[in-house]
């Protein structure tokens, strides 16, 4: 019989429900296997390094100060490899752009560079600032612990007291922002409001009349432009993805997991097709992806979470504790270090059944190496007969060396299983490509000798 394998990542304390975790692979469909399989992810490996970090944030956009990279590591800004001067990191780090300058805020003061000099700029009333962005050439700014957001033309260095506006469906205040197409999506603690361009010098900016979703955000930096529109973290725990009306798109597992987490961060990015949310907790990152609707988490071994904390199109990440920005690489380590990815299996029992034999369908035979330690690469399976309570000891099996394309991946006798089910992990750590496509629980043997 074929065992169902997780393709989403679940994990639910209350209750003590069987973990399903997807670790460094993603959901995929794929026709020829009449299926959806798991993919592993690549390896990251190092860009360039700028500074002893971490890196708080990352720019560049087609257009902005001729496409150079910008990094904010540590309290400095860089422009490729040359500081430009310290910033104040006290907060989210944001970025607003246009082919004159670049402005970067972190929670204080805007500064403001033309790509050679930095420049902190008056605020009105001197105040601080939360979070700031671009749109229909204007640079806008929120202003902290109120619910006003200020603008000002692009290339003007001042801004001007009475160039604000006010959300004001609710009193509450504003703690994050994103332009999406010709409007403005402002997100209060309890309300999230859509202000698009009206071409009003005076006024260029509006509320739209009826479209007010009662649901806030969670804190500045928990909003990112997702899928053609954008998601966020609310306040009460939940993932949504704006529609005609918020729409859920996280489960009660991953909502267990933001409501414990002292932090939490958005990002999302692109890969092979792939659009990616990133929620960044204190222990783990979990991905959605809107091609599938399924949830994964990546993990860097030995490290309390993914290495990467954001992302710009690349993708490119910057490093949580160091000044180093890493790129996919077409090997499968992490920054040289171990990249483990784990899924399982199983299915409830009601009645005692013998298990003689599993075997997982994969891409046998793709080491990519043929000679060194990772020439004959194995695959690693364990099994519970309590939910996940223990576990058995790992057992290991061949990938296959290079060009045994044929290698069956299957393990034998392990004895009989009963209520209240029958659950399997399987781990790669080796450093070579991986897939899974079937995972079958004795099956027929058949064919010629392989």
């Amino acid at each position: 019989m074929d065992v169902p394998f997780g393709t989403s990542a679940y994990s639910r304390q209350r209750g003590n429900i069987a973990e399903l975790p997807v670790v460094n692979m993603m959901a995929e469909a794929a026709p020829s296997e009449g299926r959806v399989i798991l993919q592993s992810r690549p390896g990251i490996e190092l860009y360039a390094e700028y500074g002893e970090g971490p890196v708080h944030g990352l720019y560049r956009r087609d257009g902005v100060l001729a496409g150079a990279l910008f990094t904010v590591s540590g309290s400095t800004l860089y422009k490729a490899s040359t500081s430009l001067g310290a910033i104040v990191v006290s907060g989210p780090l944001s970025w607003a752009g246009s082919e004159l300058e670049l402005c970067v805020n972190a929670g204080g003061a805007i500064y403001a560079t033309n790509g050679t000099t930095l420049t902190a700029q008056a605020f009105p009333d001197s105040a601080d600032v939360i979070k700031v962005w671009d749109l229909a050439g204007y640079v806008l700014a929120i202003k902290k612990d109120t619910a006003r957001f200020h603008w000002r033309l692009i290339g003007v260095s001042t801004w001007d007291a009475l160039d604000y506006a006010t959300a004001e469906n609710e009193p509450d205040k504003l703690l994050d922002a994103v332009a999406i197409d010709d409007y403005n999506v402002l997100f209060g603690t309890e309300t999230i409001e859509f202000w698009p361009k009206t071409g009003d010098l005076d006024l260029p900016f509006a509320p739209t009349q009826g479209r007010v979703f009662e649901k806030g955000i969670r804190a500045t930096g928990c909003a990112a432009a997702f899928d053609n529109t954008v998601a966020w973290v609310s306040g009460d725990h939940i993932v949504y993805r704006a529609g005609n009306v918020p729409e859920r798109v996280s489960d009660s597992g991953i909502e267990e997991r933001i409501e414990k987490s002292a932090t939490c961060s958005v990002f999302s990015f692109f890969w092979e097709g792939h659009e990616l949310l990133a929620i960044r907790l204190d222990t783990g990152t979990w991905l959605y992806d809107a091609q599938t609707g399924e949830w994964c988490e990546w993990a860097s071994y030995g490290r309390v979470n993914f290495a990467g904390q954001n992302a710009i199109q690349g993708p490119l990440f910057g490093d949580f504790e160091t000044g180093k920005i890493f790129q996919f690489s077409d090997g499968f380590t992490d920054d040289g270090g171990v990249l483990e990815r784990r899924f399982r299996a199983g299915f409830p029992l009601e009645q005692a059944v013998g298990v003689m034999r599993v075997r997982l369908s994969g891409n046998s035979g793709q080491t990519g190496q043929l000679t060194g330690d990772y020439a004959d690469p194995v695959i690693e399976c364990r099994t519970s007969r309590d939910a996940g309570q223990t576990w058995s000891t790992w057992r290991s099996d061949p990938l296959g060396k290079m060009g045994k394309y044929r290698q069956r991946i299957e393990w034998r006798r392990f004895g009989t299983f009963d209520d209240p089910a029958f659950l399997i992990e399987f781990r790669v750590t080796d450093p070579v490509p991986f897939r899974v496509s079937r995972v079958q629980v004795n099956p027929k043997t058949g064919g010629r000798s392989r």
